[in-house]
């Protein structure tokens, strides 16, 4: 009997953690999670056009077609689509532009109003940057026509890659007085001789930090077994060397290697990685992973205000100072509260406000009008900046 409940007690506890797990999760979705997860109803999407009425003159959209296939695509290029769109009605046909998936863009929608008979042209815009090989994406336009209130546009394709960098990607978790490097491989089953020009950081702000150098990879090195999928022909083992110097928290950096190449001149080597220090921070919304605070939708009319906490520890702590160095957009406000040391912690409250009556903005990321950002400039000599990135969309409302 006392086996039996024990089973039955295990079970509840487990059936707690889970709940307790996923509510856990669900708090950690960003906005753009919480798009996705919540349901939308589209018939109360602002930027659809009112309806033709019935019983006057309608309209009626034609088009040649919803979809088309870009066939094989280079990895980094970019293409575009155009889709043509006809008004065969009586009434005046009214067009606006809706949602599209992440990495994918109307670039041209020349008219929004097309009188019977007229025409316009729908441009799609496609970056053969996912890591999958097959790509789908789609395209919404609203339309005032009853009968095909929104068109749904599709672009479809497969990435391929006649250089390949292997691991696609590099992450790196650091101190911030460490110096650490970093192999990465660059093949080609297409060229016979892959060589490299010269190289540079796509953000020069934390350039001075990297050093990279590379040689041409062995035909032993170019036989391992995980690179036979790619049939290299050629490659280069590219050494990425990460000095001390990076402000502390997430790091995001690109590495550029020219090739020479009139078809592939530039190779890119994504960076991402943490840097550590007795500096931390803590508090609601922060991500320490990627060094970022979310603060979500914030009301024009009310703003809104975080309280955080910064920690210092270590045998620095009772000297070091931190002020704020600037804060990107103006729009977004820091300050810093007076320290409280305790035993071997030392506090200091890190207060963000988005001030009441700013103006609408978007800082929700890549395509997004980019993060806004606060650096924070230190005496400990281990961290002299600290960065942190900040989501949020200020919402006239």
């Amino acid at each position: 009997m006392r086996t039996l409940l024990a089973i039955l007690f295990a079970a509840l506890c487990g059936v707690a953690v889970g709940v307790a797990t996923s509510w856990r999760d669900l708090r950690r979705l960003a906005l753009d999670d919480l798009a996705l997860a919540a349901p939308v109803d589209d018939a109360t999407d602002p930027r659809r056009p009112e309806l033709a009425p019935a019983g006057g003159p309608q309209p009626q959209v034609v088009v040649e077609s919803t979809r088309f296939d870009f066939g094989q695509m280079e990895r980094g290029t970019s293409r575009n689509h155009v889709f043509r769109v006809t008004n065969s009605g009586q009434g005046v046909l009214k067009l606006s532009k809706g949602d599209t998936t992440c990495k994918c863009t109307v670039s041209g929608l020349e008219k929004t109003e097309l009188a019977p008979g007229q025409s316009t042209e729908v441009r799609l815009e496609w970056k053969a940057d996912s890591l999958r090989a097959d790509f789908r994406q789609t395209a919404t336009i609203f339309t005032n026509d009853p009968q095909h209130s929104e068109l749904r546009f599709e672009i479809v394709g497969r990435v391929v890659e006649s250089i390949a960098v292997r691991p696609e990607g590099l992450y790196f978790e650091k101190i911030a007085t460490e110096t650490n490097q970093y192999e990465i491989r660059v093949v080609s089953g297409v060229y016979d001789q892959l060589v490299f020009t010269e190289w540079r950081c796509e953000q020069p702000q934390t350039a001075s930090s990297f050093d990279v150098s590379w040689r041409p990879l062995t035909p032993a090195e170019l036989a391992e077994p995980s690179l036979a999928s790619l049939s290299p022909r050629s490659g280069q083992l590219v050494r990425i060397t990460i000095k001390p110097g990076l402000p502390v928290g997430a790091v995001h950096q690109r590495i550029l290697l020219a090739t020479g190449l009139a078809a592939y001149p530039e190779v890119q080597v994504p960076i991402g990685g943490q840097v550590n220090s007795d500096i931390s921070l803590v508090g609601p919304g922060w991500d320490e992973r990627r060094g970022l605070l979310r603060l979500g939708a914030v009301s024009a009319k009310d703003g809104t205000s975080r309280r955080l906490t910064l920690l210092i520890r270590g045998p620095h702590r009772q000297e070091s100072t931190i002020d704020i160095e600037r804060t990107d957009p103006p729009e977004l406000q820091a300050s810093l509260g007076t320290a409280d040391d305790r035993g071997r912690v030392r506090q200091i409250p890190l207060t963000v406000d988005v001030p009441a009556g700013t103006r609408p903005l978007s800082k929700l990321g890549a395509g997004h009008g980019g993060y806004g950002e606060i650096m924070l400039r230190s005496t400990h000599p281990d961290a002299p900046q600290l960065r942190i990135l900040v989501e949020f969309a200020i919402e006239a409302r």
